[in-house]
């Protein structure tokens, strides 16, 4: 799980920049997601890094109810 999200954390970039990126691009962020919780890993630190990248998707998408949503989940596990 760390080397997969890490891995998403340094492409988030290139993810962003590709021309093909659309909402349908988040569907294995978001499984992912569900993943990890699931396993009862969403202590780790960079979960927070992974909402925070599926937040900014959101806001790119110009989704506002989800973009909130994800803001709301990241400061959840911030504590």
């Amino acid at each position: 799980m760390d080397d997969r999200l890490q891995k998403i954390i340094e492409g988030k970039e290139e993810m962003f920049a590709n021309p093909q990126f659309n909402i349908r691009s988040l569907n294995p962020l978001l499984k992912f997601e569900k993943d990890i919780v699931k396993e009862g890993l969403d202590f780790k630190p960079k979960f927070v890094n992974l909402l925070s990248i599926i937040m900014e998707a959101y806001r790119e998408f110009k989704n506002t109810a989800k973009t909130r949503e994800y803001f709301t989940k990241m400061n959840r596990y911030r504590g």
